[in-house]
């Protein structure tokens, strides 16, 4: 398994886990031997705290989630472990933050929220980035979103909307950045990164 290109910096003891071809990611199988070498990106990350990786995630995927997480904890001795997501993987990490108790934070990159009308108390902390000109999530859903985890969310979280941007702006490739939106992107790199350094 080797890391995945990152358009930007990430600590060296966080530990992802890359998509394959297919826009699925590259997941241990069930009938790996605990025993197995490590392998490179393993080698790479420290024992201490991983950062589990999800893009284009789909929720019949989600049942994987305990083999990323076994295999994080027992091959590369992750003890904290969180999770970010874009766009359906922003929703996969919405679901994982209400659902699973091992998780230690998430961040929710235009996750599509309109699927979770009545569940909003999270068991983690939790970045929701949003996009103000995002044509497949309406800022009504935003801002319902923030007023329901305001009345039922015990757990830390943040709401943040990036004024002017589109969908997939945060994880846009380089050659695609219109120079005017630079600022904002970074920012949203940046909050991601500061918001699992200051949980994990």
């Amino acid at each position: 398994m080797s890391l995945p290109s990152f358009p930007f910096p990430v600590h060296s003891n966080h530990l992802l886990v890359p998509r394959g071809s297919s826009g699925s990611p590259q997941l241990p199988t069930r009938s790996s031997s605990s025993s197995q070498s490590p392998n490179t990106a393993a080698q790479t990350a420290a024992s201490v705290r991983c950062l589990c990786y999800l893009n284009s995630l789909s929720f019949t995927c989600l049942r994987e989630v305990d083999v990323i997480l076994k295999y994080l904890q027992e091959q590369c001795s992750a003890k904290k472990i969180g999770v970010v997501g874009f766009c359906w993987g922003g929703a996969a990490v919405h679901h994982l933050m209400l659902k699973n108790p091992h998780l230690r934070a998430g961040v929710s990159n235009y996750g599509k929220c309109k699927f979770f009308e009545d569940r909003y108390s999270l068991l983690h902390p939790t970045l929701f980035i949003f996009a103000e000109k995002d044509d497949h999530i309406p800022l009504e859903q935003v801002t319902l979103l923030e007023q329901k985890l305001k009345e039922n969310c015990k757990a830390d979280y943040e709401v943040k909307i990036y004024p002017g941007q589109t969908h997939g702006f945060v994880h846009r490739k380089r050659e695609d950045i219109n120079p005017q939106d630079k600022p904002y992107i970074e920012e949203g790199r940046k909050d991601m990164i500061n918001w699992l350094n200051k949980y994990i």
